[in-house]
């Protein structure tokens, strides 16, 4: 029975009981057995005899599930959850096994029995209720036959006869309800019957559940209250208190209710609540939890409201008298209990002393000093005893800070409540801050009030804008602010503008409210009399600033929190009052030099910091800066001896054991104060230098570049403030020194000043220092050598700086700029120290943020710019630069490099005589030449560099390293960095070795430098435009490579990228990760892949791939060869291939598994894959007499050895594996799961399963494929005995599989995934599992086992050259994937670098575990493992060959993919655009202007590339196409030499150009940009005279225009047209537009006989006989001919027909501008199709275009409508028409009706002419009666046996009598 405790007995155990069970079905014996074993054992016995029950469930019999029931209610433990949650899962095991619900109504019914125990308490009956609705809802639904309705009863009825089951009822009851489904009207009659709110509905009706309920409840509630108010001691504190209650929830559940019952109606019971209130103070301290705090917040509330000391309010309570009953009991718990209760005490004891009555009987002060003087004294009293103590007490520390916390709180919200702008100030508010500018806006516009702005600071509040406003309005009015269109609430009008992030230029609005007369002033001291402040109260008692600076002292240094708070509520107060006196003393005279150590240096850095923060307060002062009495004081400040000293605080180590934070704030002061004192030296130098120079025009030199560095160090309106402050001190400075000399020569800072001395050089150093310790992550290190700061910023790369030092480093770097102006000379020492390199390369290469690596090059470039007067500053810097980007180093820490290349840059922009500029660019052009691969940020560094240094040099050397002859750059620079697979396509370079097609710059903003660059080289050279014309020539537009198919194309993402490694990733077709796993680890192993590319299926025995036999006529042969080649064609591929990932559609279309095609969607077993494929290759080599390439390098042998114990002999028998298969279940390693097969438990093996030097992904969770399982080793004896073939008789036996021979890649499968017989499929476990990166495999093998003394064949081993040990090369993961020493992840087409060099990286992606909370990552399980045999050497059985057909065919496609994807980029298109803009020439007035050779091969580039691809790019990539189009029109009207190339190169290049940009071209925008270009072309073509016809033109006329034949081409085109709408009526809107233009273009129209063809197309039998115009395309073709013909002199058909033409349009008054053609006219006027005679079938056709012609909006419109409604001469009209045709062809004048009231519901003005003109429309009301009488006569009338009746009739007619309602709908319609 012990066994039964180890999981793997239980196993084995499950196997044998399952059949016994299942055999024995109607006996309960053996289940007995199991359950006897595990009455009273061992908790682990017990478990896993249920784990076993739980497994046997579903082949328990009925009989066996109701024994088993019996016994789970009978052996119920009344106290062992553990065991009682086993019960519980059982049932629901049992009843889920039970389909034909057989037992199903008996487990219910046990579980109900079960909840009526006594013992259970009300969370375990709810478990046992959660089990019963599970079993219910599974096998029951909501039919009338349902028992749940027979359990809903049962629980109605034992909610009204046992009392002692009431809530357990109605708990079940609620359960019961809510698996009713909701009522909804897709429900059927009978289901509505059972929806919730039916069966509530029922419930109701048949037994008032309701009433019952609300009954007893009554009862219940009456008769509780009634016993506590007539015995208030049931409520007895002991049994709150109990340190032991009957049960752990009693005491938090009684408490609940004494909560609760505090309610309306026991509140004004004043003796019940203080009984109460009496007995839960009494609580020890020690038990109060949250519901002991709530319950007495409740009572405390009640008692003192019943006292008359509170009163309620709506949501609050108002103090009516401070000394509150329980505040004590508040304060002990502030200071006893635990956090989360002292919290919320220390928020009800704020609530209670600020919520206070304005008539409250004690005074304000008094309150005030009552509360601080109580903390004070209880801060002081712990303080003293904590001082006196040796040890740390933390206890003491806590109890401090939860006072101080409470005195934080009360001042705050004072300060909250005073609602007036501050003139004592507090300490954080005490300074000025950044200045910020807000507009104010006011709302109503009819008060005529201007808005205005304000100037104000960071540390000023709303309140402030709350004064100016009622300053400038009236304080009479009131006001709301608005901000972004939200109220500001009166909470927000105290706080700092910086802590609401209000920016400058804020827009506030104001709403003005106008005084009520009837408003009381209020009169609240608290919210007028700052004096009465507490937070002004501290700032006059020097004892409290004394001990909150002990305090934060003794925080900073033990207490972190106790140092948080003391801090803020020494920023709360005001200034101290005997601070300020000393610091007035000090710097108030001259000659006092008493108390500075004492103030800034022999003290607490406490104290340090408090004063630095108070004196620069009284410098800057926030509200009143500009007094004379702040200004006495500043000029005393700066001309005091001691100020000298806050610049040598940088070189002195006064903060020797201070903390970080404490030390950055007391470093940030002084900056700021050396800041102030530098700004006004800035301007008392600028100022002296101005005077010395008083007469001259030009300015000083220092004058200048002080002036200037000032403005670059303060280029915004941040600090107005202080820049004006400072230059008001300077210039009183300025006239102290003129009128007392001696103040410059006793005053060491002026003296150093005037001589530019100030600061020292010292401090310049030191200065760097700080700077350079804090970019490092530790400022702390100031005073420590340059070479430990250097150590700290190696170590620091991955760390990102915190908030305080990269405070301090902005400051830093600000100051040291203004340093540097006032001692330029410091700026030249400092470029001889040695370590000036390493201080850049730290700053600008190792600092890991990237705002402050940009703020250093932005600060020292303008550092640079503004001081060096004699630019060897400038030259020292740029060579330390020069050498850092050419430093290896540069490559290490490329990432963050691109600030160091920027600073350089700038600095050769800058400087205006770079004499090396020449020099230097060679350097950068061998680089650039050298270059293959390279990080992306130094490759852009690089080319930027190069640019700006193209930039300084003239054009001499521009064409000299551009051209051939020189650097060549430009064709290095688009042949490697930008486009090599476009140059191996144009030289043939498939089949040469190495070809290079990812380019160099393989990202955006690297191919952004390289085109910036080539643009450079071009910028004035037109010798390197001509080059790069030509080079664009060759790669993209020769003449087989213009045109582009397709449309709206982008850039593919199969271009690899740099971080892909050269390797190609595969495709997921769905779900097929688990094929790429297997692929790319196969790959991987070189020996296989090698080989197997390199083998050359034999012609004669070569399929096709497609040729795999379908599953009728499967031929086993020919679908492994297919399997074969399809390997070989993907192994091709990943070899060769340069893109990101390959599709391998092949093998997902003829893969079979189990005979059948794999499904993409589908997961599958990756080992079964492998098994399966592996097989394939090799039936497939060996049927083609081929080399055994996988086996040679997978295959092993096992010995199957049987050893007999009775005689001598001995058997053994070899046979192959490929993989091994080990057990993870109990084990922990690899090594433990091997050496258990070694100790003869059990091991797994199987064929041919493989893959090497990976870690794949295979998300697939399927079972793995089936292994056999072997017992080794294993005893045969008995009748299991092994017959011995020599002595032919049974023996026993010793069996066992041992390794013989190793492969030379060793696959092991961790076998993760087993049968869950419990949810029916398979369970992957992801339990820890280790495995080491060298195995040594000697102990399981026949060599080994014979080295340890094993009893085993030794089946002749060579053991010189036997190898056992292995190197991990592949793991197959749910992640990743690695190769060799450098790992890779392969994620389907995904491939990045690992670092699984790493023991923690390998164990979070491999070993498997739980979820790493620490990290935020999961560690993922492997499943395969691959390890490669040391000193394996691979042989080549089949030399590969070279540049194969296979090969050549890849590179080709290759190339062809990325050289047309590298043209979809948008950098390049954003080239194109700006070589386009930058050039365009300048319009000539006449358009004949020579163009520069830049503009014209800027517009040749521009226009082929639109040709050839840009107008087929995805509009998302080149933007809006009239982009492109305005700026080449801007070209064809600059020059007449442009338009000729443009016409030929371009127009004419090709006869389909124009049908496909202007007809064919399915891109809206693209197509009427090209109609922009072809107007603007034509129409500068015909004026610029005479030309030659393009050669597709058929017969030309001679000494035509260019013009004049594009207009005779297009009409070429016009029978070539499809009958497609938009086709046509492009093409029409050409000439539409183009008439558009004026007379010359109409003119040129006509002149080119485009009526007559036009019309010619219109006609029957036009222009082709095949095509047949849709009415909406001959209309357009009839507007194009009316707006011609308008134009035209048509005499001869006036003197026919006497139409009255309205004045012509286009002709300005002076006459028809050419005489209409013969041809034409005779086509105009002589043509007559009547559509009242035409055929059936062609009345909807011609009725169309009538419509459409009809409906044309032009200025003839009215008179075609007269002549289509009216009788003429030649015609009768159409209304007499159709009253001719009532008798004649009723069904014709029916058309013709209809015809009409289709043409008022299209054309407004036909209404409009026709119901003015009453005679006409009389006419037709006379036609609409007939159509009425038509319908209601019916089919008797004689009249209508032609008249065919349609539903539509009765329309047509309303519309007919109603046009008045058409008017109003087309009205709005257009509206």
């Amino acid at each position: 029975m012990e066994s039964l405790q180890y999981l793997p007995y239980i196993e084995k155990l499950e196997n044998i009981a399952r059949v016994l069970l299942t055999h024995e079905s109607d006996s309960v014996e053996y289940l007995q057995l199991i359950w006897s074993a595990q009455l009273g054992k061992q908790d682990e016995i017990v478990r896993n005899v249920y784990v076993l029950l739980r497994k046997l469930a579903s082949h328990l019999s009925i009989p066996q599930v109701d024994w088993l029931s019996d016994r789970l209610f009978n052996f119920w433990p009344p106290t062992d959850v553990q065991h009682q949650n086993r019960i519980l899962d059982l049932f629901l095991v049992l009843s889920r096994n039970d389909l034909d619900e057989t037992t199903i109504q008996k487990l219910l019914t046990l579980l109900w029995d079960l909840s009526h125990r006594d013992d259970l308490t009300s969370a375990k009956i709810n478990d046992i209720f959660d089990i019963f609705m599970a079993i219910l809802q599974f096998h029951y639904d909501d039919s009338a036959d349902s028992p749940k309705h027979n359990w809903l009863s049962k629980c109605v009825t034992e909610f009204k006869e046992n009392n002692n089951w009431e809530l357990p009822s109605i708990i079940l009851m609620h359960k019961l309800c809510a698996t009713y489904m909701p009522c909804n009207e897709s429900m059927s009659a009978e289901q509505q019957l059972f929806s919730r709110e039916k069966v509530a509905e029922s419930l109701q009706n048949e037994n008032a559940i309701v009433a019952a309920m609300t009954y007893k409840l009554a009862v219940y509630t009456s008769d509780l209250r009634s016993r506590l108010t007539d015995n208030p001691h049931l409520i007895d504190a002991d049994q709150l208190v109990d340190e032991n209650p009957p049960t752990p929830p009693d005491r938090e559940v009684c408490l609940q209710w004494l909560q609760e019952l505090a309610s309306e109606e026991i509140k004004s019971d004043e003796t019940t609540i203080d009984e109460i209130f009496v007995r839960i103070l009494s609580l020890p301290l020690t038990t109060i939890t949250m519901n002991s705090f709530r319950c007495f917040e409740e009572f405390f509330i009640a008692e003192n409201v019943v006292r008359k000391m509170m009163k309620r309010q709506e949501h609050t309570v108002l103090v009516l008298h401070p000394n509150l009953i329980g505040l004590n009991y508040i304060w002990e718990m502030i200071l006893h209990t635990s956090d989360v209760i002292s919290a919320s005490a220390i928020k009800l004891l704020g609530n209670v002393s600020v919520d206070i009555d304005v008539n409250c009987s004690t005074p304000l002060l008094s309150r005030h000093e009552s509360y601080i003087k109580k903390c004070y004294d209880m801060l002081k009293q712990h303080y003293d005893a904590y001082s006196m103590e040796e040890v740390t007490d933390i206890w003491k520390l806590t109890k401090m800070f939860r006072i101080l916390k409470a005195l934080c709180i009360y001042v705050k919200r004072h300060d909250k409540l005073f609602q007036r702008e501050r003139n004592i100030l507090p300490l954080y508010r005490a300074c000025r801050e950044l200045d910020i500018i807000l507009i104010i806006q006011f709302l109503q516009n009819a008060t005529n009030r201007n808005d205005f702005e304000i100037l104000t600071h960071k540390n000023d509040t709303l309140l402030t804008v709350q004064t100016r406003v009622l300053e400038k309005i009236g304080s009479n009015y009131k006001i709301e602010l608005f901000h972004k269109g939200r109220i500001l609430n009166k909470q927000e009008y105290s706080r700092r503008f910086g802590d609401i992030s209000f920016q400058n230029k804020t827009v506030l609005q104001v709403n003005v409210i106008d005084p009520d007369p009837n408003t009381q002033v209020e009169n609240d001291p608290r919210l007028t009399l700052e004096e009465l402040l507490p937070s002004v109260l501290m700032s006059n008692n020097p004892t409290y600033h004394l001990l909150l600076c002990q305090l934060h002292e003794l925080g900073r240094q033990k207490h972190p929190l106790l140092q948080d708070y003391s801090m803020e509520t020494l920023q709360l107060i005001a200034s101290d009052s005997e601070i300020l006196e000393l610091i007035y003393d000090l710097f108030g005279n001259l000659y006092f030099e008493d108390n500075f150590e004492i103030l800034f240096l022999n003290t607490t850095p406490t104290e340090i910091l408090y004063n630095l923060r108070t004196l620069y307060a009284i410098l800057m002062p926030a509200n009143r800066y500009l007094e004379e009495d702040v200004k006495r004081f500043r000029l005393k400040f700066i001309i005091n001896k001691k100020t000298l000293q806050f610049f040598n605080m940088f070189g002195k180590d006064f903060l020797p054991n201070c903390d970080n934070t404490t030390r950055c704030s007391i470093y940030l002061e002084v900056i700021k104060i050396c800041k102030f004192i530098l700004i006004t030296i800035c301007f008392l130098l600028e100022m002296a230098s101005r005077e010395s120079t008083t007469g001259s025009k030009k300015k000083s030199p220092p004058e200048t570049f002080v002036q200037n560095g000032l403005e670059n160090a303060f280029p915004d309106d941040s600090n107005m403030t202080l820049l004006e402050v400072t230059r008001q001190l300077a210039s009183d400075l300025i006239r102290l020194l003129e009128n007392d000399p001696s103040v410059g020569k006793n005053s060491m800072l002026l003296k150093r000043a005037l001589a530019w001395r100030l600061p020292s050089y010292t401090t310049v150093t030191q200065l760097i220092r700080l700077l350079w310790a804090s970019s490092s992550g530790n400022f702390s290190l100031l005073h420590e050598t340059s070479l430990v700061i250097h150590a700290n910023c190696v170590a620091n790369l991955e760390n990102v700086l915190d908030f305080e030092n990269l405070s301090l480093y902005k400051k830093t770097v600000q100051l040291l700029s203004i340093a540097v102006l006032t001692n330029p000379n410091s700026l030249e020492l400092l470029c001889h120290d040695k370590m000036l390199p390493v201080f850049l390369g730290d700053l600008l290469l190792l600092n890991p943020n990237h705002m402050l690596r940009m703020t250093t090059a932005q600060q020292f470039l303008l550092i640079i710019i503004s001081t060096d007067k004699k630019r060897k500053v400038f030259q020292k810097v740029r060579n330390v630069l020069f050498a850092l980007v050419n430093d290896p180093i540069i490559n290490k820490y490329a990432s963050t490099a691109n600030e160091m290349f920027y600073l350089l840059c700038q600095m050769i922009q800058s400087d205006k005589e770079l004499y090396i500029a020449d020099l230097l660019l060679d350097q950068e052009i061998l680089w650039l030449k050298n270059v293959t691969v390279s990080h992306a940020v130094p490759l852009e560094g690089h080319l930027r560099l190069t640019e700006t240094l193209v930039d300084s040099v003239n054009c001499n050397k521009k064409m000299q390293i551009g051209s051939k002859s020189g650097g060549n750059l430009i064709r290095v620079l688009l042949e490697k960095f930008l486009f090599p697979a476009s140059t191996a396509l144009r030289d043939g370079d498939s089949k040469s070795e190495n070809v290079l097609l990812i380019p160099v710059c393989n990202t955006p903003s690297s191919k952004s430098a390289a085109f910036s660059l080539l643009k450079a080289l071009c910028n004035q050279c037109n010798p390197n435009y001509e080059l790069m014309s030509k080079e664009f020539d060759s790669l993209f537009f020769s003449d087989g490579n213009l045109y582009t198919t397709g449309w709206e194309n982008t850039q593919g993402s199969q271009v690899q990228t740099q971080e892909q490694h050269g390797f190609v990733g595969l495709q997921n077709g769905g779900a097929t990760c688990y094929m790429n796993a297997v692929l790319q680890q196969l790959f991987m192993e070189k020996n296989i892949s090698d080989n197997i590319i390199a083998f050359e299926v034999p012609s004669d025995q070569d399929v096709e791939i497609e040729e795999c036999a379908d599953p009728e006529n499967f031929d086993q042969d020919r679908y492994n060869l297919v399997i074969f080649k399809i390997v070989k064609e993907i192994f091709t591929q990943l070899k060769y291939s340069q893109m990101k990932y390959y599709e391998p559609n092949n093998l997902w279309k003829h893969f079979q598994i189990d005979g059948e095609q794999i499904q993409l969607e589908e997961q599958q077993d990756a080992v079964n894959f492998y098994l399966l494929l592996i097989n394939c290759m090799n039936e497939a080599l060996f049927r083609l007499n081929g080399p055994p390439i996988l086996l040679d390098s997978l295959g092993g042998t096992f010995s199957d050895q049987k050893i007999c114990k009775e005689c001598p002999h001995r058997y053994s028998r070899e046979e192959p594996f490929s993989i091994l298969s080990v057990n993870i279940k109990h084990h922990t390693s690899l090594i433990s799961s091997l050496n258990e097969y070694i100790e003869g438990k059990y091991f797994m093996l199987s064929h041919y399963d493989i893959s090497i030097d990976t870690i794949n992904i295979d998300r697939g969770d399927q079972q793995i494929s089936a292994v056999r399982e072997v017992l080794l080793p294993e005893t045969l004896d008995g009748e299991n005995a092994y017959f011995c073939e020599i002595c032919q008789r049974k023996v026993a036996t010793t069996k066992r599989l041992i390794i013989k021979d190793l492969p030379n890649t060793l696959v092991i499968q961790l076998k993760r995934f087993e049968y869950d017989y419990t949810e029916g499929g398979t369970r992957k476990s992801n339990d820890y599992f280790q495995f080491p990166r060298n195995l040594n495999m000697l102990p399981f093998t026949v060599l080994g086992l014979m080295r340890e003394g094993e009893d085993v064949i030794s089946c002749d081993i060579d053991e010189a050259a036997y190898c056992t040990t292995y190197q991990l090369t592949g793991v197959v993961i749910h992640r990743g994937e690695a190769t060799d020493d450098d790992w890779f992840q392969f994620d389907d087409k995904q491939v990045r670098q690992v670092n699984l060099q790493s023991d923690q990286e390998l164990s979070r992606l491999c070993f498997g575990g739980v979820f790493d909370v620490s990290s935020g990552k999961k560690n993922y399980s492997a499943y395969m493992l691959f390890y490669t045999r040391d000193f394996h050497k691979f042989s080549e059985m089949v030399p590969p060959g070279k540049n194969s057909a296979a090969q050549v065919t890849i590179e080709n496609k290759d190339m062809q993919y990325m050289h047309r994807s590298n043209q979809l980029t948008e950098e390049y298109i954003a080239f194109i655009r700006k070589l386009i803009h930058d050039n365009v020439p300048p319009i000539s007035t006449t358009g004949y202007g020579k163009p520069s050779e830049a503009s014209k091969i800027s517009m040749e580039i521009g226009s082929k590339y639109l040709f050839q691809i840009g107008w087929r790019t995805a509009v998302k990539l080149r933007g809006p196409a009239v982009l492109w189009s305005d700026a080449l029109c801007l070209y064809l009207q600059s020059s007449a030499e442009l338009r000729m190339w443009f016409t030929f190169k371009i127009l004419f290049r090709t006869p389909e150009t124009m049908f496909e940009y202007l007809v064919h071209c399915p891109v809206i925008d693209v197509r009427i940009a090209f109609r922009n270009i072809l107007i603007v072309l034509t129409g500068l073509l015909h004026n610029d005279g005479p030309c030659c016809p393009p050669p597709v033109l058929a017969n030309p006329r001679p000494n035509a225009t260019m013009g004049h034949h594009i207009i005779c081409y297009l009409l070429q085109l016009l029978p070539e047209i499809p009958s497609q709408s938009d086709f046509i009526l492009s093409y029409c809107e050409f000439f539409l537009l183009y008439a558009e233009q004026g007379e010359d273009r109409v003119r040129h129209l006509l002149d080119s006989s485009v009526v007559a063809v036009f019309m010619m197309a219109a006609i029957d039998g036009g222009l082709d006989s095949n095509v047949k115009y849709k009415p909406e395309e001959l209309v357009e073709i009839h507007r194009v001919v009316f707006t011609l013909v308008r134009s035209s002199d048509c005499t001869f058909a006036h003197a026919r027909r006497s139409i009255k033409t309205k004045p012509n349009k286009y002709s300005c008054g002076k006459g028809f501008l050419l005489p209409l053609e013969d041809e034409a006219r005779e086509m105009l006027f002589d043509q007559n199709k009547n559509v009242i005679d035409c055929q059936d079938d062609m009345v909807d056709h011609y009725g169309s275009l009538l419509l459409g012609i009809l409906s044309i909006p032009d200025s003839l419109q009215v008179s075609r409508l007269e002549n289509f409604f009216s009788k003429t001469q030649k015609s009768v009209g159409m209304l007499n028409t159709i009253i001719d045709l009532t008798n004649k062809n009723p069904q014709r004048a029916y058309c013709c009706i209809k015809l009409i009231v289709q043409l008022f519901l299209k054309c407004k003005p036909a209404v409009i002419f026709l119901m003015e003109n009453i005679g006409l429309l009389t006419i037709w009301y006379q036609g609409v009666d007939w159509l009425d009488k038509q319908i209601k006569a019916g089919l008797e009338s004689a009249s209508n046996s032609n008249l065919k009746r349609t539903d539509s009739m009765p329309q047509i007619v309303h519309h007919g009598y109603n046009l008045k309602d058409i008017l109003v709908q087309q009205s709005e319609m257009l509206n």
